[in-house]
């Protein structure tokens, strides 16, 4: 696994209330920081403020949804790692892996399965900052 100083931080950005909570309670259980944006505005300004290494992000929110919130992040923060989270089970052919996305989160989550996307992401994320050196 990681240390601690390496494990990185991970932002949730969902809509949904219920969702960002449960989501920053298994992740902050698996030891990683954790914050929670309700939009992609919000999601952006915490970007621009902390070292975020993972971000998930809500596809379908309203305003500026998480696809708008993806190429934000590819421009503007290409080194951090992205999981499309969605309760669509049929997004992985309608979205196509892209820089910096990693992969789907499809509702209900699995607690493993979240843990285990955000291990990789970490990995990508000091991956992209070496490459980047």
């Amino acid at each position: 696994m990681f240390s601690s100083r390496r494990r990185g931080e991970v932002l949730v950005v969902d809509d949904e209330y219920a969702t960002r909570e449960i989501l920053t309670k298994w992740i902050d259980a698996a030891g990683f920081a954790v914050t929670a944006a309700p939009d992609a505005e919000s999601a952006l300004e915490i970007l621009n403020e902390r070292d975020i290494a993972v971000v998930t992000v809500d596809k379908d929110m309203p305003g500026n949804d998480g696809m708008w919130l993806v190429n934000e992040i590819q421009k503007r923060h290409p080194d951090v790692a992205m999981l499309l989270a969605s309760g669509d089970d049929k997004i992985a052919p309608k979205v196509s892996l892209s820089r910096g996305v990693l992969g789907y989160l499809v509702k209900p989550f699995e607690p493993e399965a979240i843990v285990r996307a955000i291990v990789v992401g970490v990995r990508w994320h000091y991956d992209a900052l070496e490459n980047a050196r």
